[in-house]
């Protein structure tokens, strides 16, 4: 099938099996590793120099000052009525206090492999998923360096936002792998699933509404399935009870909301008995385009500037302004070893490519998945006022989720031009430029941020040190 045909109708000779593949575990092993390497260069120049900010300082004073400090102590004195929802955000925090004390950089590492397991399974779950591989890395690299939520990175109470999304992540993957499996692997990697999806809730809602994509997502997985077993005349039917679930996309679509619907339904009412849910003022406000009159609550106009506009087609300027204000030798050598490793890494695989895989069609299907996912990575706002939008400040950890939507829209957007070449060498190395630059815009943006979360640990403890001579004990 010639180039036209593909791209008139998005169909090429990819088989079923493709479309829902079982990774190569030695590629899938090269690319977590490198996955790994380039975010670990990322974090390497700043990490050291993180701390505690804020409200941090008093959480662990109270814990520090506990009479108890056996673990259900710390975690009856931390557990407040208004987390009553949240025994998970509560019980990581302790944890990580009994794990560092008051040792800021264990919290920071810990954060960060936990961030890294986020890359790392996001990445597997749009291999199951999409299955093409160049695509499916460019995807993970943009996520792993988007600014959007770097908040997250940095800020001791965003941590459980990472940790929720990475039981959201388990809660899918684990959907998508017992779909493949028999008897009791099925049954296991369903209860695997739904702990996941309970973990995460209880930690933070912040990928409620993604749950209900899940349904959607094994029920599309399940048909391509059957429909493969089918053109699979040695495949032996079986009528255990079992495999007529497992093989019955409807009954597993129900199971699946049957999971999610109760956990959201407590979320809601948990909000209302909290008093954060105005649902008056969320819903006058989510398409309001004069946002500049009210400063809280969601509002998906103002959201989709801050991911798409300051973050997206103004990225060149915010990196401008990075480089002219924040000269680092050691930040410019960094972003440049980590764009040499991104493009020699995706121009080895681009060659491997096939050349329907980088059609306009499915990149243009790739950008609406992304604005679908952006809205739902929202989601749980429309039942919680407690957001507002900034591309700097702390309260972009609320964009975890939904920089999943960003990553896949900024990757379709880049495989949609550069499919506009006729060229195939132009269009496959335009590809690889692009996704570069924007990893690296992305490091460079990071960087910036973190020298001001530096800047501010060491204006800390100068202060503190002043303090304690002043005033000796």
């Amino acid at each position: 099938m010639n180039r036209n045909a593909v791209e008139r109708t998005g169909v090429s000779h990819v088989t079923l099996s493709e479309q829902f593949i079982s990774p190569n575990r030695e590629k899938l092993l090269l690319d977590f590793l490198f996955l790994a390497g380039v975010v670990l260069v990322s974090c390497i120049l700043y990490i050291k120099g993180l701390g505690f900010y804020g409200l941090e300082w008093a959480a662990l004073r109270d814990l520090s000052v506990a009479s108890d400090q056996s673990f259900f102590g710390l975690f009856s004195g931390a557990y407040f009525d208004h987390l009553k929802m949240q025994p998970g955000k509560v019980f990581y925090q302790v944890s990580l206090y009994k794990l560092f004390g008051l040792n800021p950089l264990g919290y920071h590492i810990f954060n960060h492999a936990v961030f890294l397991l986020n890359v790392l399974l996001f990445y597997a779950i749009l291999r199951k998923i999409y299955g093409r591989r160049l695509l499916c890395i460019s995807v993970g690299l943009i996520y792993a360096f988007l600014p959007h939520y770097s908040s997250a990175r940095f800020w001791l109470q965003g941590f459980e936002f990472n940790l929720a999304l990475t039981f959201y992540f388990l809660s899918l993957y684990s959907d998508l792998m017992g779909m493949r499996a028999r008897s009791a692997g099925f049954w296991g990697w369903k209860c695997s699933s739904a702990l996941s999806l309970i973990s995460s809730m209880l930690i933070n809602p912040v990928a409620m509404a993604l749950f209900l994509l899940n349904p959607i997502l094994v029920w599309r997985q399940t048909k391509r399935l059957l429909d493969e077993k089918v053109n699979n005349r040695k495949e032996q039917k079986s009528n255990s009870l079992t495999d007529l679930i497992r093989d019955n996309p409807r009954t597993l679509f129900y199971l699946q909301l049957a999971l999610v619907l109760p956990l959201i339904n407590l979320n809601i009412l948990a909000a209302f008995d909290a008093g954060t849910s105005n649902f008056f003022h969320i819903y006058r406000h989510i398409v309001d385009v004069s946002y500049g009159t009210y400063d809280w609550g969601l509002n998906y106009f103002h959201a989709m500037a801050v991911a798409y506009g300051s973050f997206g087609i103004g990225l060149p300027v915010v990196v401008w302004a990075a480089i002219i204000n924040h000269s680092s030798v050691t930040t410019f050598l960094g972003a440049a070893l980590l764009g040499l490793m991104i493009f020699l890494f995706l121009n080895f695989q681009v060659k491997r490519t096939r050349s329907e895989h980088m059609n306009g069609l499915y990149m243009r299907r790739l950008i609406k998945h992304g604005f679908i996912i952006f809205f739902l990575g929202y989601g749980a706002y429309l039942i919680d006022v407690r957001v507002r939008f900034s591309s700097t400040g702390v309260v972009n950890v609320a964009m975890v989720a939904a920089s999943l939507g960003v990553a896949l829209t900024m990757t379709g957007v880049v495989g949609w031009i550069t499919s506009l070449f006729q060229s195939r060498w132009v269009r496959r190395q335009g590809y690889c430029i692009f996704v570069t630059l924007i990893c690296v815009s992305g490091f460079i943006v990071n960087s910036h941020i973190a020298s001001f979360w530096v800047a501010a640990n060491e204006q800390q403890h100068k202060l503190l040190d002043e303090i304690q001579q002043t005033f000796p004990a």
